[in-house]
Formats: structure tokens, sequence, C-alpha cells
């Protein structure tokens, strides 16, 4: 389920689609279980700036909905989109889908 290794470029961005434990997707397009979106990608400062949104597309949510028990990753490091993907897996939403 994970295509990213640390043979990723550090600069790519990263896309996780998710279910949250309340909830199935309305949204047209959309398989209809995925109801969040996480997305991530590299500040030029080496940051990683990370937006979690409805699919919606409505009012963005916070990283400490996802109540995850692995660290998220905040500096881009080699390997940086498995260990999002990794965290992730640990928190409350199923992961549907990684681009």
């Amino acid at each position: 389920m994970n295509p990213y290794n640390g043979k990723t470029p550090i600069d790519e961005p990263i896309e996780i689609r998710l279910i949250s434990p309340m909830g199935r997707s309305r949204v047209p397009g959309l398989p209809t279980e995925v109801d969040t979106i996480l997305t991530a990608f590299v500040l030029p400062t080496g940051l990683i700036q990370t937006a979690l949104r409805p699919a919606t597309g409505s009012t963005p949510l916070s990283l400490s909905n996802l109540q995850a028990q692995a660290p998220i990753p905040g500096k881009a490091v080699k390997g940086w989109q498995a260990e999002m993907v990794d965290a992730i897996a640990t928190s409350l939403y199923r992961i549907v889908e990684v681009r």
C-alpha cells in the first residue's frame, strides 16, 4: 500500500486519502469511503507543510484530529514520505489510497 521508500526524491509531495472513524464521503468522483485528504510537501526551508482537509474542500482540520500514535515527520529527509504513511497508519483514520 505504501509506494514510497528511502529512494523517493525528498521534494516529491504526497497525498493520503483517508476515511474517518465517523463517516463516509458523498463527494462525487471520490471512492465512497474517502472523506478526508492529507497532503504534504516540502517548503524551501526543508520543513514539511501539511494540510488535512475534508474531501469536500471545506475548513482545514488539525493534524491532532488524526490522533496518530507515531510522530508525524516535520523535517524533510530521505524517506519522509514513507514515515508519513507509517505515522498516519497508526491514527484513528484508515488509509484508503496513497498518491
